[in-house]
Order: structure tokens, then sequence, then C-alpha cells
């Protein structure tokens, strides 16, 4: 039988195969449920002959007579496009690296799928576990790896493509799920150009009691996992695993590159501020990288999506306002009207400030007066005044 010939439950047919690993095969298949099959088509047009025959003949033939004939050729002749699915099958045992592992993923990727809804994940159209394979959405554009100028330099755009991604995460950990393979190669760009987080086959339920936790693994993409998580008990594994990932996938949305090694991101080459000097907007994301993509999990402070969504909001709704984080060289926008800059003051009688401690600059937004002022911490410049 011809590849293109196959069919899976009465449903699916072969179109081409999309890719091939050491534990499965994705197909991209059309879903003929609802349309005709040919041989409904061919009996459409016997039935619709047969009608006419004596009618073709007749002086005056009553033309409505030829109306089914005239149906059926038109279904022929212009047949819908059947709608195109993602099909994966797990490869026979005899062929198959790790076969057992490899059903327990499919498992524990439908297990989420079915779990948790969301429009920026994967839709799961058709299931047959016994046969080992299912059905998902199929993207024509593919994953977002194949796109590396999509949202190069452009913070704000990146954000706000990147923030259903967080909303789906956050849907898995508030199902107890993490997915623990985030990165551009599984997120999926769908024709009206938003994005869809896709492959949950590493996906965990973290209050799964039979799954063994005293297994030591490493998964997905070395330079997506979170260096604290090598050799890291299954058990031991939370949503801020997902953190590490997601502000990587961040990075590589706005730096256009697919990787940086470990926690690396304030370094050269890899650091955004060197790479768009010019583009305040990269020092929001700086300030969240700081906060996710670290060497130990003490040194994470964002547990999960959700807590990381909030951040993406708070510099979403900053950037829109026109704010940037104010730096040696540049000026800050007001935090209040939003539309005046922060002027350095020459003195200011505060009411209530202490004169004493740590020294404080004054600043005045030239719009509205509005007056801010930041402590000088003297060992080092503050949090908030560096780039």
């Amino acid at each position: 039988m011809a590849e293109n010939d196959r069919m899976f439950g009465d449903r699916w047919r072969v179109v081409r195969p999309l890719g091939k690993g050491g534990q499965g095969q994705v197909y991209e298949v059309a879903d003929m449920g609802g349309l005709a099959s040919p041989d409904d088509l061919a009996r459409a047009l016997k039935e619709g002959l047969r009608n006419i025959q004596q009618e073709i003949h007749m002086v005056n033939p009553d033309v409505r007579k030829f109306d089914e004939l005239i149906n059926a050729i038109r279904v022929v002749v212009a047949a819908p496009d059947a709608p195109r699915a993602a099909l994966k099958q797990l490869l026979p045992v005899d062929e198959a690296v790790n076969a057992t592992t490899a059903l327990a993923r499919m498992k524990a990727e439908l297990d989420a799928l079915d779990s948790v809804g969301h429009p920026a994940l994967v839709r799961l159209l058709d299931q047959h576990i016994e046969e080992h394979w299912y059905v998902m959405e199929y993207f024509r554009a593919g994953t977002l790896d194949k796109h590396p100028e999509r949202f190069r330099g452009r913070v704000l755009d990146a954000l706000l493509a990147f923030r259903p991604l967080v909303e789906a995460a956050q849907a898995l950990h508030a199902a107890g799920i993490v997915h623990r393979d985030i990165k551009p190669a599984n997120v999926f760009v769908a024709d009206d150009g938003h994005l869809v987080l896709g492959d949950c086959g590493l996906a965990i339920k973290l209050d799964n009691a039979e799954r063994l936790t005293d297994t030591f693994e490493n998964v997905g993409t070395r330079d997506y996992q979170p260096p604290w998580t090598y050799a890291m008990r299954l058990a031991d594994v939370r949503p801020n695993f997902d953190v590490f990932g997601l502000a990587k996938l961040l990075w590589a949305m706005i730096s256009g590159r697919p990787r940086f090694p470990l926690e690396d991101f304030d370094i050269e080459p890899h650091d955004l501020r060197r790479m768009f000097p010019d583009e305040p907007g990269v020092l929001f994301v700086h300030r969240i990288l700081k906060k996710c993509v670290v060497r130990r999990e003490t040194q994470c402070t964002i547990p999960d999506a959700a807590a990381l969504l909030d951040e993406i909001d708070k510099s979403i709704q900053a950037l829109r306002a026109g704010a940037v984080v104010p730096t040696t060289t540049g000026k800050m926008r007001c935090r209040f009207c939003g539309l005046g800059i922060y002027q350095e003051a020459e003195a200011f009688a505060v009411s209530g400030s202490r004169q004493s401690g740590s020294p404080r600059r004054y600043y005045c937004c030239d719009h509205c007066g509005h007056l801010e002022f930041f402590v000088d911490l003297g060992k080092q410049a503050p949090p908030a005044w560096t780039e």
C-alpha cells in the first residue's frame, strides 16, 4: 500500500510524512470525516445517469431530472479540500528506541492535553492509545525555530505573542502538570500568526503517586533545562522548571537566535542590551531573565507561570505607557502620568523624608511635576538604576 493511501481509524488519510524520530513517526493527514468517499461519488454519478438516460432522447426532456447528475458532477469537480491534521504514531517495538518509555510518554502527553484546554496549547483531535497513535492540530508554518527573525529586536511584539504561551503554561501548572520541554522547536506558528505550545511528551503530573520518584532523568534540550535539575529526581521537579525554559524562549524570540548556554544571558555575545542598545524595552526583559535564568533553584524568584505572567503584564503595561527602565545613560518616563520625563532635581525639601542613611537622588517629572527618588545602595548602583 502506498504511503498516501494509508488510513487511520477510517477517518485520517496520510498525505505525507513530516518527520521520524527514534520513537515515532509524524504524518500530515487529511480529515476525511464528513467528506464523500470515492465510492460514494461513483454511486452518485451512476444514480444520476440512470435517472436521465431516457430523458436525453426526448425532444422536450424534463431538465429537472438532470439536477442530481449536475450536483454529483459538481462534487467531483470541486470537491472541498479535506482539513489537515498531524498524526503521531509510535514505531513498532522492534524499531523503536525504548518503546516502553515512548508509550508512557504518549500516555502522559494525551493526559496533559485532555486535562487542559487553552487556545495557546495544541488541540487533541483524535486518539487511539491502544493502537499507539493520536491526531492533533497541524500548523503549516511549522515551529518557531523556523522563523528566527519573526520577533527579532521587537520587544513589545515579542511580549504580546509570548504572553499566551505563559498563560498556557499557567493552565498546565494549575492542573499540577509541568511541561519540561519548552523551547522554540516545540512552539507552533498558527496561520493567523499566534503561537501555540505543543509537544507535551515529557510532561509530568506533580501529584502522580505511581511515577518512579527515585528515578533520575535529564530531559529535553540541555540548553533549555535548568542547571539545578541535572540528575534531579522526578519527585523534586517544580513548575519553576518551565519558568526557566519560558524565559529562555523569550530571549530566543527577541534575539533571533536559537539558544545560549546555561544561564549566561548577560555575557557577550548573548546580552540583549548589547544586541539592541537603542531598544529600551530589552531592559524590562533583562530584569525578567535575571529572576528566571539562574544556576541555583534558590535564585529563581519566580516560582511558576502565574508569577511570570504577572511580570510579563507589568512589562507590557509599562512599555505601552512609554516607560523605560532608568539607566546611567538615559532617563525614565514618569510612572504617574506616562507622558513626562524625570529630570534630576537640584534639591527638594521632602516632608517626612529621612536625610540620614542611604543617599537619595531626586527626580521631578517635567510634565506633571511628580516627584520620585531612588536610593543609592553605596557599594553598587541601585538595581533600578542599572542596565
